[in-house]
């Protein structure tokens, strides 16, 4: 991020909680770093979790009792300390800091994040310094450059916004404008005090200006006549100039191919995500889709494309995909745009949307078009954790015909996984089918997603473009465990 930005620190256990603090902050046009969202993909985590401190402007540690027991958290604020960036301490529950972090964060003002969430945020976006309401641009404007009351500062850069020669020169012409209007006082206040004197003018005077003024008011009517004439004259050509300089100042719509290229800008800029877009012929209408990797994310899209001219109406049908399942989707993505009809299919047993915590995770699986070797990969966790369903310990041969079926998690003697985790999380199921192997050897069962997926998107690009691949892909939410009476899918 080469804009200031926020560094949020948590533990895992409270992923969910810190990314809300995160979409609330970047609705508010606070830049935030979180892992493992921000974490390019392939690089160390560690360093990319230096680097990011370092680059900060301050550091939010959403604090648990749960942080009372992390190294990586008493690490985390170490550096900070050591970096000199200001911690701010959020706390999402009523916990004490213990131990190490104790001593850390003894002389630090805290923000209580337990009770009042809202409230909470807007105190921290005070404490940050920046205006404290939502940051809304109107249609068609560029946002201006953040002021330094609406940014974190680094480097300690001033925030002065004109040099002392820029205020001494201010100064100067406030001082002349009061002269001016001084002078223009006197000269009124002048004139006044003589008006008696003109008034006792002899009884001649008096009698000559009044033969004069028959002809001095035709004069006058004249005068009057041809100064209106002038003016209205000048106020044609100065309408006649404005129009001009309004036609000329007004930009014509975008061409589609500029459109496309603004788009195409806009869409890039999203890390773990996968953005497509489709414009209507008449350009009434713009249709973004795909997934982004947070809400805020989506906050922010929508004020981007919407500051696109050229657009009657955009119409946003995109999915949040937390990280890890909006990377593995991105490896995915390609492969799914390849695939050709009859597509390769997912589905859960019991059909639906959601799964019980405790079942037995029970996947059918339908072959493509063409003899293959598959591997289906189980995405269990917001930590990383992939399970590699097929080929496994029980099951090592995973050459397929084509259009054969294959259910996963309910044979006799064969392996069986039970889900865990927590009601409303996402969980992720992936399919891949290539005409040749993809791994020379087989993978162990439990993976790491950091090492598995550069692996996978390697073993993409090294087939040819003769081989065959396909890739689907399975999405579906944890539910409270179902009675026992009631459970169709047990590992026993």
């Amino acid at each position: 991020m080469r804009d200031p930005f926020l560094f949020v620190s948590h533990v895992s256990e409270d992923r969910a909680e810190a990314m809300e603090i995160v979409a609330a902050l970047e609705r508010r046009n606070i830049r935030c770093w979180i892992a493992p969202r921000d974490v390019q993909p392939g690089r160390p985590f560690d360093d990319e979790i230096s680097a990011a401190i370092d680059g900060c402007c301050a550091m939010l540690l959403v604090f648990s009792d749960r942080c009372n027991e992390s190294e990586y958290i008493r690490r985390e604020v170490t550096v900070a300390g050591e970096s000199q960036k200001l911690v701010i301490p959020f706390r999402i529950e009523n916990a004490q800091p213990k131990h190490g972090l104790r001593v850390r964060l003894a002389d630090l003002h805290w923000i209580d994040g337990f009770i009042a969430r809202e409230q909470a945020v807007e105190a921290l976006a005070q404490a940050l310094g920046l205006n404290t309401a939502t940051i809304r641009q109107p249609s068609g404007v560029e946002p201006a450059s953040m002021t330094a009351k609406q940014s974190l500062e680094c480097s300690g850069a001033s925030s002065a916004s004109h040099s002392p020669s820029e205020v001494n020169q201010f100064k100067t012409i406030s001082r002349q404008i009061s002269t001016v209007d001084t002078e223009q006082a006197s000269a009124v206040g002048n004139k006044g005090s003589s008006a008696p004197a003109r008034l006792r003018e002899d009884g001649e005077g008096a009698r000559a200006a009044a033969r004069a003024f028959g002809q001095g008011s035709i004069r006058a009517s004249k005068r009057r006549l041809i100064i209106g004439t002038a003016l209205a004259s000048i106020a044609v050509a100065g309408l006649a100039a404005a129009l001009t300089v309004i036609r000329q100042a007004t930009p014509l719509p975008p061409s589609t191919e500029e459109l496309r290229a603004q788009l195409a800008a806009a869409t890039s800029q999203f890390s773990c995500a996968s953005l497509d877009y489709a414009i209507d012929p008449d350009r009434t209408t713009m249709r973004l889709s795909g997934f982004v990797a947070n809400p805020g994310d989506v906050d922010r899209l929508r004020s981007t494309v919407g500051r696109i001219g050229g657009i009657g109406k955009v119409v946003l049908d995109v999915d949040v995909r937390i990280w890890p399942y909006c990377e593995a989707m991105s490896v995915l993505q390609p492969v799914v745009q390849r695939t050709t009809a009859p597509a390769p299919t997912l589905d859960l047993v019991p059909p639906g949307p959601v799964a019980h915590i405790a079942d037995a995770l029970v996947i059918d699986i339908r072959s493509p078009s063409f003899d293959g070797y598959l591997y289906a990969d189980y995405f269990a966790d917001a930590e990383g954790h992939v399970i590699h369903l097929f080929p496994n310990s029980q099951g090592s041969s995973n050459f397929q015909p084509q259009r054969s079926r294959l259910t996963l998690g309910n044979s006799q003697g064969g392996r069986c996984w039970t889900l865990a985790g927590n009601p409303g999380e996402q969980q992720l199921v992936t399919l891949i089918v290539a005409s040749k192997p993809l791994f020379p050897n087989a993978r162990p069962e439990l993976d790491d997603v950091r090492d598995y997926l550069p692996r996978l998107s390697d073993a993409l690009n090294r087939l040819s473009e003769e081989s065959s691949r396909a890739a689907a892909s399975l999405f579906f939410r944890l539910v409270d465990p179902a009675p026992a009476a009631a459970r169709r899918n047990e590992c026993r």
